[in-house]
């Protein structure tokens, strides 16, 4: 099945309930009504911390676009454990205008095994690394990474044995490198 959000739609999330899927997921938000994924506001100030998003063997492209994430923390239940806020695994994504804020666990957004294209999309305030990909191929294009690796550590984009552009990206207070590229990977950036 396929899912369909439409602009304006805020969807709250429990401590321990992400959302998963199997199927494309259309996020179709506008600049003034963007799609808001985050955490259910806790009992004390600013405890809304919740897994994430996860998407698995899609076959379809998803799309995105004005989408906000807030707050991930990466998924850990019983004998399942993912580090990324949002992991796309086998699972092609376009993105365009979407932000990732306040992700907690080791990578806000991880690709892998994936082909992307992402265009003026923000990721702010980490506790570990921004952007991992792993095993992709994609373009990065515009956007801003800010403020990652609070927790002591963090490359802003990280890379395994994938194949990326990055162009026109702007990368501000970051803990540890900017752009890692590592297993074989091949960068290009541009201004």
């Amino acid at each position: 099945y396929s899912l369909h959000i439409p602009a304006g739609t805020t969807l709250q999330f429990a401590p321990d309930a992400a959302f998963i899927m199997y199927g494309p997921l259309k996020i179709t938000g506008k600049t003034d009504a963007p799609v808001e994924l985050t955490g259910i506001p806790g009992e004390q100030q600013g405890d809304n911390s919740w897994p994430g998003v996860v998407a698995l063997n899609v076959s379809e492209r998803s799309e995105w676009s004005h989408v906000a994430i807030r707050n991930t923390s990466g998924i850990s239940y019983p004998m399942w454990h993912l580090t990324g806020g949002v992991t796309f695994y086998y699972s092609d994504v376009d993105m365009d205008h979407c932000s990732f804020t306040g992700h907690s666990g080791e990578d806000a957004l991880n690709i892998i095994h994936s082909e992307f294209s992402i265009r003026d999309t923000q990721i702010i305030n980490t506790a570990s690394d921004g952007f991992d990909s792993d095993f992709s191929t994609g373009i990065f294009t515009g956007g801003l990474f800010q403020d990652i690796g609070q927790a002591g550590g963090g490359d802003a984009f990280d890379m395994s044995g994938s194949e990326v552009t990055i162009e026109d990206t702007r990368f501000l207070r970051i803990n540890d490198k900017a752009l890692s590229v590592g297993e074989r990977s091949r960068l290009t950036a541009l201004r």
